[in-house]
C-alpha cells in the first residue's frame, strides 16, 4: 500500500504543481457487510472528487480504475 500511495502522492503534486502529504497516516481494513454499507462506501468515494472540484460529475473522474469488460 505505501509503494501505490507514495507513486499517486508524487503524481497528484505533479499534476497539481503542489508538494506534501496526500494520504492520511493510517489506513483500516473494513469488511462490507450488506448492500446498504457497500452503497454508503461507494457515495463517499465518489463525492471526494467533488468536494475537492476536480469534476462536476464524480463518474467521470480520470482517477477511478475498473477493470471490468464494457
Amino acid at each position: 500500500m505505501k509503494g501505490i500511495k507514495g507513486v499517486a502522492a508524487r503524481l497528484l503534486n505533479q499534476q497539481q504543481g503542489t508538494r506534501g502529504l496526500v494520504w492520511q497516516e493510517e489506513s483500516f481494513d473494513r469488511i462490507v457487510r450488506d448492500q446498504d454499507e457497500l452503497d454508503q462506501k461507494l457515495k463517499y468515494m465518489l463525492e471526494n472528487p467533488l468536494r475537492r472540484d476536480l469534476v462536476t460529475d464524480p463518474w467521470e473522474y480520470d482517477g477511478w480504475y475498473y477493470g471490468g469488460q464494457d
